[in-house]
């Protein structure tokens, strides 16, 4: 009965006569629904099938291609590369209770840099207690993972002068140096103000290309230590996953385990630094103490001799400089991130991982550590055209791969006869609305990041090749090149992982003519009005909800911090992860939330 009514309703769409119709899809006007449109060809048979089941079956051949090129080739090795990492630096616990994921203070980061990341990037001796080879040496201490190049400490600070300290705490009488204000070794008691870091503005709050930053000024005025700020590293943007803030890829820079090039015009010097006897001065007190004298822990004793020469071990000049940044407070109040960045190779996976350390220190002085651990092939495109002893289904799956392309361009190249079919019968006047419409933009986004892909994976092959002929892989220095390779990489599998998405939802389209399947789509193209404008209340309540938590609860609840977190909990909250404990919160807000949560 309540079909029959449907379909004596207005909204169902009828001929001529008064009779209802049934709605299908038509591919070639791109629409959900097709009413009566004498212009388009009806479907034809194809030996005894019909069109719609030519059409479903060759894009069945299309998907099950994409499958095998994408998930093919996949196992576990990523999350389990990702898991070493993650155990060796990010929840290894280098004091009770406390990792790098938990660390609260730039005093446990220096501990967490000389008691976790030194022993196991420069590791010196093996589980025996017996001191491993050179090039041992340059594996991660679990001998699996070579290091590529260096490890590189990079920070990003802000100039001073950008904000203003007010005038009554400026001028206060607590100041040191002096008696009176007009004394030239007064300093008031704030003496300088540093905003908080912007990415839009990183050129105006970042210092110029080649500022010496010299740390050991305030202790030595002739000091001649110096850092320069670096805006040509060509490395990747970094976005923290907790505050939001995207850092750029320059910094002052400091390759650990490579010296600086004594013919460098701007080269720092850094002989001052050390005491008669070479070592640092002020000599640094341990940051952690070995509570027995296994070398394996703690591998290089406190202070550290000053190397000597280009021949000195690559650990222990790490070990020199990472002091040397200790001592000199090379971490300020100016610093707005910290990262420690490096990139090691597994051989047993054919696999890079790209490691990298931030921490960020907030203007209001909250230390807030994340990292970004990051898997890529990157070399077995380029190992099967080399044929560099690759295993045979890896030839299987590049051929799969050739085809899927070849297959997404017969596509694209339908979807432009189509357009210029459908767009000059729009002119005409012959067709109910224009090529970009309903599935057609659907078809559009698919094939284009199918076009995307292809066109990255062919440059990526290239830039490897490159690096490969110039042995870029085995060269002490910091290798950029591999870090935006990885990067690169990854951004290939982001977007087939939308791709994939879009190819599954695409077999509606083909599924529409059949009774039941294509029920889906017919509700979704008849109710798009009305689930439209319900969205947008939705979105309306969630707007000022989002903007009334953040004020109310933002000051001490992460999850209400900023105005897009707070609007994404309370959407969390609407699918069913409820925020119990704000239920029983007595502000007003939270009584309100309990009430219109039931």
């Amino acid at each position: 009965a309540s079909r029959a009514s449907m379909m004596d309703g207005a909204m169902w769409p009828k001929d001529e006569e008064g009779n209802p119709v049934m709605i299908s899809l038509d591919s070639s006007d791109g629409g959900f629904v097709k009413e009566d449109t004498p212009n388009i060809p009806e479907g034809t048979s194809w030996f005894g099938f019909s069109e719609e089941f030519v059409e479903f079956f060759k894009y069945s051949i299309f998907l099950g291609l994409f499958c095998v090129v994408v998930f093919g080739p996949r196992n576990a090795e990523p999350f389990y590369m990702v898991k070493a990492m993650d155990d060796f630096f990010l929840s290894n616990e280098f004091d009770y209770g406390v990792s790098f994921s938990s660390l609260t203070s730039i005093g446990q980061f220096w501990t967490f840099m000389n008691a976790t990341m030194m022993p196991n990037v420069f590791p010196m001796y093996g589980l025996n207690g017996e001191l491993i080879s050179r090039p041992a040496q340059r594996f991660l201490s679990d001998g699996s993972n070579y290091r590529i190049g260096a490890v590189r400490f990079r920070t990003i600070r802000v100039k001073d002068g950008l904000c203003k300290v007010p005038e009554s705490l400026y001028n206060a009488p607590e100041g040191w140096g002096g008696d009176f204000e007009d004394d030239d070794e007064f300093k008031p008691p704030i003496d300088a103000c540093y905003p908080t870091y912007n990415y839009v503005e990183k050129d105006y709050l970042e210092p110029e290309e080649g500022d010496k930053f010299m740390p050991m000024k305030k202790y030595n005025n002739e000091s001649k230590l110096c850092f320069k700020y670096r805006k040509d590293t060509e490395q990747p943007v970094y976005t923290s996953t907790v505050t939001g803030i995207t850092y750029s890829g320059n910094g002052y820079v400091i390759d650990l385990g490579v010296e600086e090039d004594p013919d460098d015009p701007g080269r720092c010097g850094l002989e001052d630094l050390y005491d008669d006897e070479g070592y640092i001065s002020p000599t640094p007190g341990p940051t952690a103490f070995a509570p027995s004298p296994d070398p394996s822990i703690y591998p290089t004793p406190y202070p550290t001799m000053k190397p000597t020469g280009y021949k000195t071990d690559m650990e222990s000049r790490a070990q020199e400089q990472l002091n040397m940044l200790k001592a000199s407070e090379f971490i300020d109040r100016a610093t707005r991130a910290t990262f420690v960045e490096f990139t090691v190779y597994n051989a047993n996976a054919d696999m890079f991982v790209l490691v990298r350390l931030c921490v960020e220190t907030t203007s209001s002085g909250t230390v807030i550590p994340t990292a970004q651990v990051m898997p890529a092939r990157l070399l077995t495109a380029y190992r099967v055209l080399a044929g560099d002893g690759v295993k045979g289904k890896e030839y299987g799956f590049m051929w799969c791969e050739f085809a899927l392309y070849i297959l997404a361009l017969g596509y694209l190249v339908g979807e432009v006869m189509e357009w210029w079919t459908v767009s000059n019968l729009y002119r005409k006047g012959e067709h109910p609305h224009g090529y970009f419409y309903g599935w057609n933009i659907v078809d559009l986004v698919n094939l284009g990041l199918f076009a995307a892909v292809a066109v990255q994976r062919m440059i990526m092959i290239f830039q490897i090749s490159k690096m490969v002929e110039a042995g870029s892989f085995t060269k002490p220095e910091f290798n950029v090149d591999v870090q935006n390779a990885v990067e690169f990489g990854n951004s290939v599998d982001t977007m087939n992982s939308i791709n994939a998405v879009i190819c599954f939802i695409k077999l509606f389209k083909y599924l529409d003519s059949h009774p039941s399947l294509g029920q889906f789509t017919r509700t979704i193209s008849q109710a798009q009005n009305d689930l439209g404008s319900f969205m947008l209340v939705i979105i309306i309540v969630l707007t000022g909800f989002g903007i009334a938590f953040m004020l109310a609860f933002g000051h001490d609840k992460s999850s209400y911090m900023t105005f897009s977190m707070s609007f994404l909990t309370l959407f969390e909250g609407m699918l069913g992860n409820l925020d119990s404990e704000m239920l029983h919160n007595p502000s007003i807000l939270g009584c309100v939330r309990g009430q219109d949560r039931t």
